[in-house]
């Protein structure tokens, strides 16, 4: 039985699809801080690019309309004075800046980015992560057989209080379903069909939940 592994996303490096940054490599951190300095400067580019998008034809018209008045103005004043288009300008060039500097952002992300999958892909190679999991992998095995002894003397006590009052001998350690996971009391009859599981089920769980679970993946 391997651990139950979140299936909600493909990301492997945006903040919550990657390790807290207590956990991280570090060799990864110097490209992961560019990454997320960059991040931040793409996703407010992208707000400010789809902001001249959404808007532009009220964007566009204002402008012009305040040019419009300001030409006016200045016709009053000078009858020979030539007519402006400054904020129409302004405005445009504004929104060139805006889209230019989110595709450039946008690609330096995508560089970054690839650069960090071919880290990950290196880092495959080094065997000090598969040390650090067989030792923890170890560590946990050890500490559950001790659970596992500490469950069994627990048992055999209770068993052996139970058939002092008065109860039949049962030293077998079985939990139920229900009891693993009481949403399934509301399952109906079909629930109680199912086996009880063990504790040595259980505690074996406990140890395989770091069996790793790899999947290929194209980035």
């Amino acid at each position: 039985m391997s651990r139950f592994r979140r299936t909600d996303s493909t990301e492997r490096i945006d903040p919550g699809t990657r390790p807290p940054d207590a956990l991280i490599p570090p060799v990864f951190v110097p490209l992961i801080t560019e990454y997320d300095r960059i991040s931040s400067q793409y996703f407010a580019a992208e707000n400010a690019a789809l902001g001249y998008r959404s808007r532009w034809d009220l964007q566009l018209e204002t402008a012009q309309r305040d040019d419009s008045k300001s030409n006016a103005m200045a016709l009053r004043a000078d009858p020979k004075a030539g007519t402006e288009t400054t904020n129409a300008d302004a405005l445009i060039r504004a929104r060139d800046d805006a889209e230019a500097r989110y595709a450039s952002l946008k690609d330096a992300r995508r560089m970054v980015e690839l650069d960090l999958y071919e880290l990950l892909s290196t880092e495959c190679g080094n065997p000090d992560y598969g040390k650090a999991l067989d030792s923890a992998r170890a560590a946990l095995a050890k500490t559950t057989a001790g659970l596992q002894a500490a469950v069994t003397k627990a048992v055999t006590a209770c068993a052996v209080f139970e058939w002092i009052h008065y109860q039949k001998w049962d030293a077998t350690e079985r939990i139920s379903i229900e009891a693993l996971h009481p949403a399934l009391l509301s399952a109906g009859p079909a629930v109680s069909n199912i086996a009880p599981v063990t504790a040595a089920q259980i505690i074996a769980s406990l140890v395989q939940i770091a069996d790793p679970v790899l999947e290929n993946s194209n980035v």
